[in-house]
């Protein structure tokens, strides 16, 4: 804690050298209680804006005068001599002072207030399917919650849980709406072709466990009340937010997957990998990381895990430790490939991308009064569920026409096929030209459990393996787009090579594959008007 003036010698700062018990009672007795004389104050300066300062900066931010334009005034006031350069605030400072005024000015809006904004919702009883109304509603004198639906959205929850083989819900806490810096809490889920559907928006005023549950709990008592729909979920994906992991254990239970999104992990790993591993191995030991995100199988995870630790826990200790104890000893180890049900990614970038078009659309990018967003919060939960009446869930997967393109430009890859229906093919891995898959290649591959060493372990894992069933969406593959698509380019190939399936006329592109260019610059193009 220091004195208001510089220099002044009355700074002190308090270290307990131990941890207090519960009942234990610590008194902190100050010493340098001082009074400084007027004489004195105009000879010491002072930390932060001085009034006179103040008082030139109060009307230009009134009247909405930007931070730097504000600075560019103040120097004309320098050179007019109102004041002395020592006393010229940084532009942070005015930018503080900027933000401190605007948090006064856009208070929290009362109980009164809010519930004039709240008027424009209609309640349960007698709701059409695509009017947005209130479904959890929790005010208080210093801490408020409400969840927004329609009929429509709490549908999609139906919807998905009986077109989908796994249930699916992702959740997510998104700011810079308001202009005091609430969360919008968001509850989503996907159709099978990885479409982001709403299901319900929060407005909170802190982003902890009873905020995400109260908002869980309520989607939940409204479908039981509307639909006899007891919520129950196969995988929840998030980031590495304990609030929204104890919220989902506490209302789903202990039975569901919770996923951890693996671009946040990656995030992180990034600023930890430049922090602590030197520059010789941080290509190499991304390379590694990204083999083990990629990984099919949990028990072959462990095995990578282990062969991963012996190559680095000694070269880069500091690194291997922050790496085991956050994204392998924790309740966000769920982060690779393996560890997620097939047919959904690994990362939370559907619900990412809606809280981008919100922003984008609705608010411009602007941070609104709490009653303004109210008012927008209305039309983003009536479009959803307009939307959600255009545009169906799909019962079939829908093969991208990148898909078919890619396994028609792989046809004539190297392949191995063991008995009549399994496939090998080698991994890419960067090269434009797959590897010749041998008969070692793939008896190396099922002994990849047994490897040695990290990069033994690469080599044997270097194999795709597909196992072709009756129909596409019964076949399985060990690649990375199988597991979040439920199809990917080796199964389509190996399909029509057993001639189970054919490629779509429209997506037969023989010229794109095989170009008839002919060498050289081609000929210039004949003048206008010009005769042979």
């Amino acid at each position: 804690m220091l004195c208001q003036y510089k220099d002044c010698k009355a700074k002190y700062r308090t270290k307990i050298p131990f941890q207090p018990a519960v009942d234990e009672m610590i008194n902190i007795e100050m010493k340098n209680e001082h009074h400084h004389d007027l004489k004195e104050l105009e000879q010491i300066p002072c930390h932060g804006l001085q009034q006179e300062i103040k008082d030139l900066i109060f009307p230009l931010v009134a009247n909405k005068v930007k931070p730097k334009k504000i600075e560019k005034i103040l120097q004309e006031y320098e050179k007019q001599g109102k004041f002395t350069s020592e006393k010229m605030p940084s532009l942070s400072q005015i930018k503080d002072y900027k933000r401190n005024y605007n948090r006064k000015i856009l208070a929290l809006e009362t109980e009164s207030q809010l519930t004039g904004a709240l008027e424009e919702f209609i309640f349960i009883n007698s709701v059409e399917e695509d009017v947005p109304f209130i479904i959890g509603q929790n005010l208080s004198s210093d801490d408020f919650c409400l969840v927004f639906s329609s009929k429509a959205l709490l549908r999609n929850v139906l919807i998905q849980s009986s077109r989908c083989r796994v249930k699916f819900v992702c959740l997510d806490g998104t700011y810079k709406l308001t202009a005091l810096g609430f969360p919008v809490l968001v509850v989503g889920t996907q159709d099978i072709n990885h479409k982001f559907r709403l299901i319900a928006m929060a407005i909170s005023k802190h982003e902890r466990e009873s905020d995400y549950q109260f908002v869980l709990s309520s989607i939940n008592y409204f479908l039981k009340e509307l639909y006899d729909y007891n919520w129950e979920i196969n995988l929840l994906i998030a980031d590495g937010s304990l609030a929204i992991y104890n919220a989902g254990r506490s209302v789903f239970g202990q039975a569901y997957t919770h996923g951890m999104c693996a671009v946040h992990v990656w995030r992180n790993l990034e600023k930890k990998i430049s922090s602590y591993v030197p520059q010789k191995h941080r290509k190499e030991i991304r390379y590694d990381l990204k083999l083990l995100e990629t990984i099919h199988d949990s028990k072959l995870f462990e095995v990578g895990l282990n062969l991963f630790q012996k190559k680095w826990e000694t070269k880069v200790s500091d690194f291997y430790e922050y790496f085991i104890t956050t994204w392998v000893d924790s309740v966000f180890s769920n982060w690779y490939k393996g560890s997620i049900p097939p047919g959904f990614s690994n990362n939370n970038n559907t619900i990412e991308g809606f809280n981008f078009a919100i922003k984008s659309k609705y608010s411009d990018w602007e941070r609104l009064k709490l009653s303004e967003f109210i008012s927008i919060l209305k039309d983003i939960i009536k479009d959803y569920s307009e939307a959600t009446s255009l545009l169906p869930f799909p019962s079939t997967l829908t093969v991208s026409k990148e898909t078919w393109y890619k396994a028609q430009a792989m046809e004539k890859d190297s392949f191995f096929k063991e008995g009549e229906t399994k496939f090998f093919w080698a991994r890419l891995n960067g090269k434009k030209n797959r590897k010749k898959v041998t008969k070692k290649m793939v008896t190396q591959y099922s002994e990849a459990k047994k490897a040695k060493s990290f990069n033994h372990f690469k080599t044997h894992v270097g194999l795709w393996v597909v196992e072709i069933n009756e129909t596409l969406e019964s076949s399985v593959c060990s690649c990375p787009k199988f597991r979040s698509f439920y199809y990917c380019k080796h199964i389509i190939v190996c399909l029509v090579k057993l001639k189970r399936l054919e490629i779509p006329k429209e997506y037969s592109n023989i010229q794109i594959l095989e170009s008839n260019a002919e060498k050289g610059r081609k000929k210039k193009a004949t003048p206008a008007l010009a005769r042979d």
